[in-house]
């Protein structure tokens, strides 16, 4: 009995989660496998051009803090060993995809984490540190989206996380109000803040990861609303886990595509279920 083939629909049902499934895996690989990791001490020029790329498109930075002040080796597998980051990945995913699942493409992502190796110090005088070390990272990386200047999120490494335990930071105002629609301020979630150390100010608060992004999202659909039409962002910045934006349509014909071409993001291209926003599973990653 002849096998029967597949619709055009069918075909670009696949292509669309077989993009959303290389979409997690990427932010996966950048989160747990391999984090960008910066020190005071370390030229930029040394970084690799796939964490440049990896840095653009994204809405903030979580820097992670891992004192240097431990042994070398300690040290070294708290940041490779990626447990907690494992969880971190998994929360932030479904978080930022339920809200963003029409927007995949270019490695668009709410974040992206840098592994920060600092000297044991006060924690205003780690604070400058990362703010100085991220504004080098920004000025290096010149496809960033401008709101990736503006606010932080900083985690002090306090070891592996206890179950059902959510990873609590610093959220924290650069200073750089360039391009913006508004001031940013922390008044809507001041309710929310989980500790307030004597540092926490106008400009710092300690908030939940959850909360955090949460105000990322919220600040970002702010600027999005007040873009101008005639300045998009940027869209020149491939993702290289994704691959060019014209090679679905080439796919699609070995797969028995008879359509007209695919052409624009990928969640244009079918309908996949009456829940579109859910997300796409765990992948090999984690």
């Amino acid at each position: 009995m002849a096998r029967i083939p597949p619709t055009n629909d069918a075909i670009l049902c696949r292509l669309r989660m077989d993009r959303e499934f290389h979409h997690r895996w990427s932010r996966e690989y950048f989160f747990i496998t391999k984090p960008l990791v910066l020190s005071p001490r370390r030229s930029l020029s040394q970084i690799s051009f796939d964490q440049i790329q990896d840095s653009c498109n994204k809405s903030t930075a979580i820097y992670w803090a891992v004192s240097t002040s431990y042994s070398a080796k300690k040290n070294l597998d708290h940041v490779y060993d990626g447990r907690d980051r494992v969880a971190m990945i998994n929360s932030l995913y479904p978080q930022w995809f339920r809200g963003h699942h029409m927007d995949i493409e270019f490695g668009n992502f709410v974040a992206k984490l840098v592994c920060i190796e600092t000297a044991k110090k006060k924690q205003e005088a780690m604070i400058q540190d990362i703010i100085a070390i991220h504004l080098a990272w920004c000025n290096h990386v010149i496809a960033t989206l401008p709101r990736f200047f503006v606010v932080k999120i900083a985690i002090e490494d306090h070891g592996p996380l206890g179950i059902n335990q959510e990873a609590s930071g610093l959220l924290i105002r650069t200073g750089i109000t360039s391009g913006l629609r508004a001031p940013i301020t922390f008044e809507d979630i001041r309710a929310k803040i989980v500790r307030t150390p004597d540092l926490d100010n106008e400009n710092m608060i300690t908030v939940t990861l959850s909360t955090a992004v949460d105000f990322i999202m919220t600040l970002e659909s702010r600027e999005k609303s007040a873009a101008d039409p005639q300045n998009p962002e940027d869209q020149d910045v491939f993702d290289g886990m994704m691959g060019n934006l014209r090679s679905p349509t080439i796919w699609a014909r070995h797969l028995g595509y008879t359509g007209p071409e695919i052409r624009g993001p990928s969640a244009n291209w079918a309908k996949l279920a009456e829940f579109d926003d859910a997300s796409p599973p765990v992948t090999h990653n984690a």
